[in-house]
């Protein structure tokens, strides 16, 4: 008799620089009851990946996870898939430290579960043609990807509960497609409907993998997985059916042949593919989607993940240190730098979608931190160049103690680094309008049976009155000058004098210097010709504390980062507004607002000079 192949996956993860009590939530409402629960079932074949983050986690916490899944590989029952260890997304980082990443992780499965991984996880799904040959180079002989990667590649319906070969340049690859119609019924819609789309398949393939999160850490889904036994009862009834069997995907490779050759376009999973869209095509898109019939959606295609950094500046910018420090150490042989590095890619901070992501403060934190660790004992050597390739050069100083990255556009500060402790100053999010911002003020319950893409609501009432958008994107001394009906907004500075700890810009009837020292730095400015009337000066400050001393021309924040004291020091007075600059952003529970720091505006009526001193103390 003729069977359905499935397929059963779970990608569990959490970012680098997550707080140990969200992890420890997770372990405790999905990681650890979902593994238990398949180890009660061993005839039903499962596949587990989990990044390197959570592996180092468990063997400081939980090594009973590691030893109940090396039980089941044991029996034969469980596959363990690699990726990169520290989960980053694989086209966006250099080749080397892709092939490098992925090494580690099949090291540490052959050291821990004693067999050697075949396939991947393929973070965020996040595919490029080139991949097969990285793929190759790291040993490695499928990857998972879904099933709108080939469908918008010209694959047909019909054809697609297969898996396939793929290659580049020779390079070949199994590529098994996730069904995202699986995505969506399980666990969220009733056994009997899931059933019959799986036995409506027979002698096809049916990939179920995802987010072993949506099993017990989504809203609504702990209840209804296992308090009220959705995954117990779905295992059970598997089981006794005769007309389903599961496979590994290394035991799918050995029994069932695959189609091929197939080429992917750049892709990744439907969601994501919109999420990147700039704001208002996304609206666009959603609506475009919703009038579409199903002959025409799989052809909606989205967009292209890398332009996340057109998108967003801040995450360019953090993209273009990444690389910056991982092209620095290509010839390291000091493993501590490479694994700071390493945690530094991974890819959550750098994108938003959903998930919190680039608007979480202590996620892109994170990586600062481990890019400013990774530098250490490295030469610090300023300089001049277009780090983030917009055509525009930086003024880059550097010393043993401070980094300061000025971009031209403004004269503002993008990067202020301490680097003792190692923490990102201007780590500061700009206030931008997002598509679902239009639904800021919805309200709706999750319930276990709709998927967090399917549910908009709000976390808490009053949001819509934080909203604000920023004019610019936010930089420490951005500028907005007034001269009578006119308002000059980022002037655009010229470098005229570059030394190791000074960079003197040229604008329109201002020249701004900067000053680095050992314990901060001193910006300032002499406006000639003719004088504006206004001037208003944005200082951002990436600070929790409200601990806030202000007086005429002094200001200290107490506490402001690993009770360190912050000062900003003023010449003249000025009138200085101050507020918390919160985000509203979207999350797997719903829009919240998210504190992303302090601004300082400093206005200044006819000046002629001006200057600031910030020092750390």
């Amino acid at each position: 008799m003729e069977k359905t192949n499935l397929l059963i996956g779970f990608h569990c993860h959490q970012p680098v620089g997550n707080f140990d009590f969200i992890i420890e939530d997770a372990v405790n409402k999905s990681y650890k009851p979902l593994v238990e629960t398949f180890f009660k079932f061993p005839h039903i074949k499962v596949s587990f990946h989990f990044s390197g983050i959570l592996y180092e986690y468990f063997l400081e916490k939980h090594i009973d996870l590691i030893e109940k899944l090396k039980a089941m590989v044991d029996r034969r029952q469980a596959e363990i898939l690699s990726g990169g260890f520290y989960e980053p997304i694989l086209p966006i980082i250099p080749e080397r430290d892709a092939v490098e990443q992925i090494k580690w992780m099949n090291e540490f499965i052959i050291k821990n579960f004693g067999t050697i991984p075949q396939g991947i996880w393929l973070t965020e799904r996040i595919w490029e043609p080139y991949l097969p040959s990285i793929l190759k180079e790291a040993d490695i002989k499928f990857s998972i990807v879904d099933d709108t990667h080939l469908l918008s590649g010209g694959i047909s319906e019909r054809d697609i509960f297969n898996y396939f070969i793929t290659e580049n340049n020779g390079d070949r690859v199994f590529i098994f497609p996730i069904s995202k119609k699986m995505r969506y019924l399980v666990p969220f819609k009733a056994l009997k409907e899931t059933f019959n789309f799986l036995r409506n398949h027979k002698g096809k393939l049916i990939v179920m993998a995802d987010d072993g999160e949506k099993f017990g850490v989504w809203p609504g889904t702990y209840n209804r997985v296992y308090e009220d036994n959705y995954l117990k009862d779905f295992l059970e009834m598997l089981s006794n059916d005769k007309e389903i069997q599961t496979l590994t995907f290394s035991e799918t490779i050995e029994k069932v042949k695959p189609l091929g050759p197939v080429y992917l376009p750049t892709a990744s999973y439907s969601e994501m593919m919109e999420w990147v869209l700039p704001t208002e095509d996304r609206i666009i898109f959603e609506n475009l989607e919703k009038e579409s019939d199903k002959n025409t959606k799989k052809f909606l295609k989205g967009g292209f993940f890398r332009n996340f950094f057109v998108k967003y500046n801040e995450a360019n910018h953090m993209h273009k240190r990444m690389l910056e420090v991982s092209d620095s150490l290509k010839n390291t042989k000091n493993k501590k730098a490479k694994r700071s590095l390493f945690r530094a890619q991974c890819n959550c901070a750098y994108w938003h979608g959903i998930f919190g992501g680039l608007y979480l403060p202590h996620l892109r934190q994170a990586i600062y931190k481990n890019l400013i660790e990774a530098e250490k004992g490295y030469r610090a050597v300023s300089e001049r160049k277009d780090m983030d390739y917009d055509g525009m050069e930086e003024a880059i100083l550097r010393n043993k103690k401070i980094n300061v990255y000025i971009h031209l556009k403004g004269g503002k500060i993008i990067e202020l680094d301490f680097k003792m402790p190692p923490y990102n100053l201007m780590n500061v999010l700009t206030r931008r309008r997002e598509s679902y911002h239009r639904f800021i003020k919805s309200s709706s319950d999750f319930d276990g049976t709709k998927t967090i893409h399917e549910v908009i609501t709000s976390k808490e009432k009053g949001l819509d009155k934080l909203l604000k958008y920023d004019v610019t994107t936010l930089g420490m001394f951005g500028d907005l000058f007034i001269k009578g009906d006119k308002q000059i907004v980022d002037p655009i500075y010229n470098i005229s004098n570059f030394f190791e700890d000074t960079v003197e810009l040229v604008g329109e009837n201002v020249i701004k210097t900067y000053f680095l020292s050992d314990i901060g730095l001193s910006v300032h400015y002499n406006f000639r010709g003719e004088l504006f009337e206004n001037v208003k000066i944005n200082v951002p400050v990436a600070t929790f504390s409200d601990n806030i001393k202000q007086g005429d021309e002094k200001i200290l924040i107490e506490d402001c980062f690993d009770k360190k004291k912050f000062i900003i020091e003023y010449s003249h007075p000025a009138r200085v507004t101050r507020e918390i600059i919160y985000t509203i952003s979207s999350s797997e529970s719903g829009l919240e607002k998210t504190r992303q720091g302090l601004l300082f505006t400093f206005i200044y009526e006819n000046p002629i000079g001006i200057k600031f001193d910030l020092s750390i103390k």
